[in-house]
């Protein structure tokens, strides 16, 4: 009766699917949202055995709640303390992450994606998306040579920092390159571990109009494809620039 009406029964892998999702998200990378996503989920995500999952504070948990609208998903988020989990169950969304870069245990052994798995036209969203998860933008407090520190910020330092390994470190700074221009890239390890984890690092004072240029020339080129980043970085962003 049914198939004579235009159904159809639900094949054996989809019989034990509870919640929908867009099993074809990450498929291939074609648009700057779904580059922003997969930088977040190369930073922050997890994929093993046939789950993708992704967990974050409180504070930003609602970027959980908009990662599952543009995939589509009707998942729940889990609450493990202080922090919530979007999870997905799904042997096809999983062997496209890992075509895509994303691997199991990924955190030491990450690398920057090709152009085949991210095209260039995407890169600053990608880098973005990364950005959110394992980058800061920040004022350090720096004391002037009597060892004062000015009120209105004219001591400050803004920096600007990623952390990942060393292989994508290098290739990160080679896109950075042209951005920074005439100013200093430093790249340097984390001596507190033995661990692959290197830095990437770029910033300068708070006052001078040429001090500027610089954060705002790297704002320019992560921000103009998207409009639903994590707010308190962008807010942090703007706060430096229009100090």
């Amino acid at each position: 009766f049914i198939l004579k009406y235009g159904g159809r029964f639900r094949e054996i892998s989809e019989s034990h699917i509870k919640y929908l999702h867009d099993r074809s998200f990450f498929k291939k990378i074609d648009s700057h949202k779904k580059a922003y996503w997969l930088g977040f989920m190369y930073a922050d995500g997890n994929v093993y055995q046939n789950k993708m999952q992704i967990s974050l504070a409180k504070e930003d948990c609602h970027m959980l709640e908009l990662f599952k609208k543009h995939m589509k998903s009707e998942h729940k988020l889990y609450k493990d303390g202080d922090h919530f989990k979007f999870l997905i169950n799904s042997e096809e969304l999983v062997k496209d992450l890992k075509k895509l870069g994303c691997h199991p245990r990924k955190s030491l052994t990450l690398k920057f994606p090709n152009k085949k798995q991210v095209p260039r036209k995407y890169i600053n969203s990608f880098i973005l998306g990364y950005f959110d998860g394992d980058g800061c933008i920040q004022y350090l407090k720096q004391a002037d040579r009597k060892g004062r520190r000015d009120k209105n910020h004219g001591n400050q330092r803004w920096v600007f920092q990623i952390i990942s390994t060393k292989e994508f470190i290098r290739s990160l700074e080679k896109v950075f390159k042209p951005i920074a221009k005439n100013r200093t890239i430093t790249i340097y390890k984390e001596k507190r571990t033995k661990e692959n984890v290197w830095y990437m690092t770029m910033g300068g004072g708070c006052t001078k109009r040429e001090s500027k240029e610089l954060p705002i020339r790297i704002y320019k080129y992560l921000y103009p494809n998207i409009n639903f980043s994590l707010k308190r970085k962008k807010d942090k962003f703007i706060q430096i620039i229009k100090h």
